[in-house]
């Protein structure tokens, strides 16, 4: 055999596999050869590349490779060598454009908030796959139940659903996604799962491209894998991080008529404990968790204006103080108003937005000789942050405000008459409060 003869034998038998693989890549896509003629008539008004067709295209270029005469055909000019390349290019271009509306081959990693009693607020973290057309997997961090098989389905590139069974039977899961496109970096969804009981909430698809080094399913906190949490993307751990927002169960007796659905309404909070567990569940903590001070600022009341200066200004040094032992490991957050040189005030959607994500909520409440913002700031730090001081000054609070440790045993008020509502002191109350309440890594 001739050099020319080798040539042209070595460049059949690569077209002939190009082909090869090209069919079998169409036969595992959505639709098969069906949407690939579809499409290329659609948008090249060409036919003839059906999945028999190109099945007797390989068969012809394998009998052109074995012609013992092969080295006198032109290879640019024979009609079964330039079908097999026109094959081949068009394919490439229909993958290409599968690739903004096909839902396989593609890989995720699915992200969502986990509350157990075990341990604080965490991020799971699974993969998900699409391994044909219609099938997929799963493999999420628990310690039982890991390993899911099951189908997907999708309503054009809007919506994405998995419909999953643990690999031995115990578990369900179900989840759907919203898309502009299948190639999105990210997309926000549900989930839902059921055992024995029913859980669900927000979930976040994270497309992986490429090879990553590490796909394992695992939980990050500031406790569980620290230095991958930290490289955790902001928004993921921001969007999941509320409780009441992104997890919800469904446990308990059915009510199985209206009556028992009424009495179970009616008792909701009546008979119920909440405990520091509750409490400590409420959100995700981040990198620098929150430390709010607040205090009145215009509602100071105080015969003399110098007085009335000198309870603002020690609350400044107060700040300076808490500022100087925890700035490094916490994030600290306080109001900008007469007592800095911003003189601006923080809206009330914003105090709200900080205190749902607040580990410490600090009041030092002054005598004021009208209603202060902070009564309402501390009001929904019960409801919503974890840990709560409350330093006042003589008696000017009443027992009902004392009893709000019912709502938040993390609750804590401790009195300061006029003479031990010093600059040294409350710095020391405030700061060993937070040493006492500290999240242990």
């Amino acid at each position: 055999m001739n050099s020319k003869s080798n040539f042209f034998v070595e460049e059949i038998r690569e077209l002939i596999e190009d082909v090869e693989y090209t069919r079998k890549a169409i036969q595992k896509r959505k639709g098969k050869f069906e949407n690939f003629c579809e499409w290329l008539l659609r948008i090249h008004d060409k036919s003839g590349f059906s999945g028999s067709t190109t099945h007797n295209l390989i068969t012809s270029l394998t009998n052109l490779k074995n012609d013992p005469k092969n080295q006198k055909i032109d290879l640019e000019d024979n009609k079964i060598v330039l079908k097999a390349r026109d094959f081949i290019s068009y394919a490439e271009e229909y993958f290409s454009n599968l690739s903004e509306r096909d839902f396989f081959p593609r890989k995720w990693f699915l992200y969502f908030l986990d509350i157990n009693p075990y341990n604080p607020p965490r991020i799971g973290r699974s993969y998900i796959e699409t391994i044909n057309d219609k099938q997929a997997k799963l493999i999420t961090p628990e310690s039982s139940n890991q390993e899911y098989i099951g189908h997907f389905n999708s309503i054009d590139t809007s919506l994405l659903s998995f419909e999953m069974i643990s690999t031995n039977g115990l578990k369900q899961i179900h989840a759907k996604f919203f898309f502009n496109s299948a190639s999105d970096k990210i997309a926000l969804g549900t989930f839902s799962t059921f055992d024995k009981k029913i859980y669900y909430g927000s979930a976040i698809l994270e497309q992986i491209n490429g090879e990553k080094e590490n796909t394992s399913p695992t939980y990050l906190s500031e406790i569980n894998n620290y230095e991958e949490f930290n490289q955790l993307h902001s928004s993921i751990k921001e969007y999941l991080s509320l409780k009441n927002e992104n997890y919800h169960r469904i446990t308990g007796r059915a009510p199985k008529v209206y009556d028992k659905l009424t009495e179970r309404l009616s008792n909701k909070y009546k008979n119920r404990k909440i405990t520091e567990f509750d409490i400590e569940n409420r959100f995700l903590e981040f990198e620098k968790p929150k430390i709010f001070i607040s205090s009145p600022q215009t509602s100071i009341q105080n015969s003399e204006i110098d007085e009335q200066n000198s309870k603002k200004i020690a609350i400044t040094h107060i700040i300076e103080n808490v500022k100087n032992e925890f700035e490094k490991t916490h994030t600290i957050k306080y109001e900008n108003t007469d007592i800095t040189e911003s003189h601006k005030k923080m809206n009330p959607f914003d105090c709200i937005e900080i205190l749902e994500k607040t580990r410490y909520f600090i009041l030092i409440l002054t005598k004021t000789y009208k209603s202060s913002f902070s009564l309402l700031q501390l009001a929904w730090a019960v409801k919503s942050s974890k840990n709560i001081l409350l330093i006042y000054e003589g008696d000017i609070i009443s027992e009902r405000i004392k009893s709000l440790k019912i709502i938040n045993p993390n609750f804590i008020s401790k009195r300061r008459e006029a003479h031990q509502f010093t600059v040294n002191k409350i710095s020391e109350d405030i700061i060993n409060f937070i040493h006492t309440k500290k999240l242990e890594k």
